[in-house]
């Protein structure tokens, strides 16, 4: 298996120099103007691997910095939330800040993404400024009546489950 391995590999050698010369012999040699050497496509790959590699680290640090973001918003929000617990001394303003915070940040994103894609889908011919803004305005203000009822279904629930668990004699 070996010599034929061997034999083939040879007759090979030998045969391609002869396939190219009758080649050359039948058709005329293209201009050396369209020539793509093996040199420029070294190049362009080089260069697509640096534009892929670029992206791969601009990405990673757009990622990095968005968590960044969030872990000091969400510490942010966090403490403001325990300040006020501990200042008005109740659990439950601490929590209901913590509600208030979240909800309302979380109905402003929403809130400016809905409306910019109604206006965009709808025709509703406001700029985009204004739908943003508009929509951040309307879902701070959703956002805020969102917490309240969380805080208010929360509590309902809370008083429910001590009475039900409350051990009577």
């Amino acid at each position: 298996m070996k010599r034929l391995l061997t034999l083939s590999f040879i007759t090979l050698l030998f045969l391609i120099p002869v396939v190219g010369f009758t080649q050359d012999a039948i058709s005329p040699s293209p201009s050396t103007e369209d020539d793509f050497t093996p040199f420029m496509l070294t190049l362009v790959l080089v260069a697509v691997g640096v534009l892929i590699g670029s992206i791969l680290v601009g990405a990673v640090a757009a990622l990095l910095v968005l968590t960044f973001l969030f872990v000091l918003l969400s510490a942010g929000v966090l403490s403001t939330s325990i300040v006020v617990g501990l200042y008005k001394r109740s659990i439950a303003a601490g929590f209901k800040t913590l509600l208030g915070l979240v909800c309302g940040a979380g109905g402003i994103i929403i809130g400016a993404i809905a409306f910019w894609l109604l206006n965009h889908f709808f025709h509703i011919h406001l700029k985009d400024a204004t739908a943003v803004l508009a929509g951040a305005a309307s879902g701070l203000l959703g956002g805020l009546l969102l917490g309240m009822v969380i805080f208010w279904l929360i509590r309902m629930f809370l008083e429910f489950c001590r009475q039900k668990l409350s051990l009577r004699w």
